[in-house]
């Protein structure tokens, strides 16, 4: 009986890292946006940096201070998304951080689909293995 309860909670747990990876993988190319974060300016500010912005000056600078690299983010709110019409292509998003925002972002998402997985795997080993050794017992 407890060698064939572990053996299930083996599998579930084994099941379990799949489903967690799985999961993490639709999230980040489903559901992610790619945006360079920026520190946000006054809005006279920009319409000020908007007059003086030349072709071939950096567009970020326009609306803010930029973050080093684009990240990903999990379901970007679209309203503060800003595409900057300078450059079509590039999206920002500000982020006021001495206010608490913190956007998810898709590594945020893999870190704890990694752990999770790792915790699952190893509970799906020590219940197979106790399974094991359960049902060699009893023979």
């Amino acid at each position: 009986m407890i060698a064939k309860a572990l053996t299930i909670a083996g599998v579930i747990a084994g099941f379990l890292v799949g489903a967690t990876l799985l999961t993490a993988k639709i999230i980040d190319d489903c559901y992610t946006t790619e945006v360079l974060m920026i520190t946000p300016k006054e809005a006279d500010v920009v319409a000020f940096e908007k007059e003086l912005w030349e072709e071939g000056d950096p567009v970020a600078e326009i609306y803010g201070v930029p973050t080093d690299a684009p990240v990903k983010l999990v379901f970007a709110d679209e309203d503060k998304l800003i595409r900057p019409i300078e450059d079509p292509s590039l999206v920002l998003m500000p982020v006021d951080k001495q206010q608490g925002e913190n956007p998810l972002q898709a590594k945020t998402v893999w870190f704890i689909a990694h752990r999770a997985a790792v915790g699952f795997g190893a509970l799906a080993i020590a219940a197979l293995l106790g399974g094991f050794l359960f049902s060699r017992r009893r023979k």
